[in-house]
């Protein structure tokens, strides 16, 4: 990919989760090859950054690296990993829209009948706590890097240290 020289690269951890059929079937042989650890896929993204960094991209979040951090953002995740909506469009999107964390419908069928009825296509919503929103912030914002101190005081009431302060000492003692 680098030798390609494209504007902006991510890099998407493998992931999949539990309850999928897909996950299943690899978990019992169905499917051939195995999952990669978290510690391989940890070692892959890092040997992939580090190439990256080395081709002159300058790493911008978690998993996207630009050649112009100035010219190329990536909007999508520095709002919405600094707390901003997301309307969520499509089957079995996710979104969060002022503090409600949502799904739309899991098939195509039953999200068009929600449309023609006039109806939204939520399948499954949950409101967060206060502290369930800082949470979903922090570990966000962690993404792109860096969490700003006052700006997270000015949205949640309480400083970082206060919140997470004994979290983030055991992360760096490890």
């Amino acid at each position: 990919v680098a030798a390609l020289g494209p504007e902006s690269v991510t890099i998407y951890q493998t992931e999949m989760p539990h309850n999928t059929r897909l996950y299943q079937e690899f978990s019992t042989g169905s499917l051939p090859g195995e999952l990669p650890s978290w510690d391989e896929k940890r070692r892959r993204l890092d040997a992939g950054m580090a190439l990256l960094e080395r081709s002159g991209y300058t790493i911008v979040s978690g998993y996207n690296a630009v050649r112009d951090p100035r010219k190329h953002r990536f909007l999508y995740q520095e709002l919405g990993w600094s707390g901003a909506d997301l309307l969520a469009l499509g089957v079995a999107a996710f979104g969060y829209v002022g503090g409600v964390h949502y799904q739309n419908a899991a098939t195509l069928t039953a999200y068009e009948a929600a449309l023609e009825s006039g109806r939204f296509a939520f399948h499954r919503a949950r409101l967060l706590t206060g502290r369930e929103r800082a949470v979903r912030e922090f570990i966000l914002q962690l993404k792109l890097g860096a969490v700003d101190d006052a700006r997270f005081h000015a949205r949640h009431g309480v400083h970082l240290e206060e919140a997470f302060g004994g979290i983030i000492q055991q992360c760096d003692e490890e």
